[in-house]
């Protein structure tokens, strides 16, 4: 894939108002300074590397440059440099997303959300997909398995900008409730993917058969206590203390352990 333009003939300009956007783009978030430092540098210099486009009755499709194409608008360009493709459109969808899977700096929400698409709608198998994007087939599918988070999950990992870590850990919690207020936590207390590992390995954890039934307050209960201690260590790190925390969940009772450094 590497020799992609190189096995193409020569260059056409092609209006830019000419070219609709790719039908098979992985990516679902452009960065606007991203965008913005691109569009200076076409400004300043023009696109370095040409688009791929097929015809499309009196238009062209775009396969891959989404982002060259938008920052090149952003700049006021007029016209690009692209290369025809001859491919079905079939052959071309399947270029699109194999191509801008090697070309894009994608989340790796993105990058699994275009494997299981390759899967899906090309037939390929995992084998097949790591052959073209010369990687392991392990790292494969451990993309794909972090599909199996919630939508909602997987939202608020990008939101905040979580590493892939911090994805992997959870897919260890098969509570869907359970899950989002481990991540709620995560995220309000900005603990690193060790900090997560430690508190998704003791939410999870089984718990000791009971010689007796005990009465130790409702779960709704708990989980008030725990969100308001959450809270609380929330609003020390926002006052600059860093608190380090455990929690451990035991038969009579759960334990919530807060230390509070007495230098910062």
């Amino acid at each position: 894939m590497a020799n992609l333009f190189k096995q193409r003939e020569g260059l056409q300009w092609v209006d830019v108002s000419a070219i609709l956007p790719a039908a098979n783009q992985p990516r679902t978030v452009f960065r606007e300074d991203q965008l913005k430092e691109l569009s200076a540098s076409i400004a300043a210099h023009g696109i370095l590397q040409p688009l791929l486009v097929m015809r499309e009755g009196d238009h062209y499709r775009l396969i891959a440059g989404e982002r060259r194409l938008r920052a090149a608008k952003q700049a006021r360009l007029t016209r690009v440099p692209c290369v025809l493709t001859d491919k079905t459109p079939a052959e071309a969808a399947k270029l699109s997303l194999i191509e801008n899977l090697q070309r894009e700096n994608l989340s790796f929400f993105e990058e699994a959300t275009a494997y299981r698409r390759l899967m899906d709608e090309f037939s390929l198998t995992q084998a097949e997909i790591a052959r073209e994007m010369s990687k392991d087939p392990s790292t494969v599918a451990n993309k794909l398995r972090l599909l199996k988070l919630p939508i909602s999950a997987q939202i608020l990992i990008n939101k905040h900008a979580l590493t892939e870590r911090h994805a992997r850990a959870l897919l260890k919690v098969s509570n869907p409730d359970l899950l989002m207020d481990l991540l709620e936590t995560i995220i309000e207390q900005e603990l690193t993917v060790s900090e997560s590992e430690q508190l998704i390995e003791a939410a999870i954890a089984p718990k000791k058969k009971k010689k007796k039934p005990c009465r130790i307050g409702s779960v709704k209960d708990i989980r008030l206590c725990i969100n308001t201690l959450n809270h609380t260590v929330a609003t020390l790190k926002q006052a600059g203390i860093k608190p380090q925390t455990q929690i451990h969940d035991e038969e009579r009772f759960v334990e919530y352990i807060i230390r509070i450094p007495k230098t910062s």
